[in-house]
């Protein structure tokens, strides 16, 4: 992927496009992509102001960069490469196409550089990020990774930086936890799941000792019970299935047959087929 997103950066940024078998990754290319994939990586902060300003001069270069396009802008036009070989990710990673040990290694760190720099937030999100920072109602001196605790005698919600030389804790009468978790069918509150894991008629999806989330489907997209029995007649698509499947939540794109798209047709299909077929037997008695 790394080399892949190289490629695009260099040949966008020369405007000459080498034929991709012998291209060679530069040490130039390559810190280039690592600055995309990680940024905070590559730069170490001695204090709080200076995270800041390094989070308003990122935003500043992003914006930039978004507004170049993604077929002129270098930056843009490699982190779309993520986006271009999406099906192709999920060809190797669908029902349990990686080891356990990698799954979980794609999940918790490329999944989330993905979702990061490919998929949002659009640019309108970030130029309004800046208008907040510099009117001085947003700000990030906490720094990168802080720990969240609770101040029991101010009654107040702490974070506490870890990345500066000296810590630095900010107090806060409100948090909010403004994250998405990804399906687990275990803890959901949906009365159909819970009631479908209590009959075994459906199960928790898992790649050998690895519990990648979602519910248990075979390639079609059929529920898998139990028994290891295929459901014919039962479909499970989008966000529940997220686990055996791979980046089922992705809105559809233009000019592409999107996967969502896909299965959805291909169980609507198979539905009204087996009506047709009914009503075509009652017919011919």
């Amino acid at each position: 992927l790394k080399k892949e997103m190289a490629y695009v950066y260099s040949c966008t940024a020369r405007n000459t496009w080498v034929v991709p078998e012998e291209y060679v990754m530069s040490t130039a290319d390559e810190l280039a992509i690592d600055r995309i994939i990680s940024p905070v990586a590559q730069d170490s902060f001695n204090d709080p102001k200076s995270f800041s300003r390094f989070v308003h001069d990122y935003l500043v270069r992003d914006i930039a960069d978004a507004f170049g396009g993604n077929m002129e802008n270098p930056a843009k036009a490699a982190t779309d490469v993520l986006r271009d070989v999406r099906d192709i990710i999920r060809y190797a990673i669908d029902q349990g196409g990686l080891t356990p040990e990698s799954h979980e290694r794609f999940l918790s760190g490329w999944c989330a550089i993905i979702n990061r720099i490919a998929v949002g937030p659009p640019k309108e999100r970030n130029i309004e990020t800046l208008a907040l920072m510099e009117a001085g109602i947003v700000s990030f001196d906490i720094g990168p990774a802080p720990t969240v605790g609770f101040d029991a005698d101010k009654g107040k919600f702490t974070l506490t930086s870890t990345k500066f030389k000296e810590p630095y804790t900010e107090y806060y009468d409100v948090m909010v936890r403004a994250k998405i978790d990804m399906f687990e069918p275990e803890r959901s509150t949906s009365r159909i799941v819970r009631n479908m894991l209590k009959s075994g008629v459906a199960v928790p999806y898992q790649n050998g000792p690895f519990k990648a989330g979602g519910l248990n489907v075979n390639e079609k997209g059929h529920i898998i019970d139990s028994q290891g029995q295929v459901i014919e007649n039962l479909y499970a698509q989008g966000n529940i299935v997220e686990g055996s499947n791979f980046y089922t939540f992705v809105l559809p794109r233009p000019n592409v047959n999107s996967r969502s798209i896909y299965d959805a047709g291909y169980a609507s299909m198979t539905v009204l087929n087996a009506i047709r077929a009914r009503i075509l037997a009652a017919d011919s008695r």
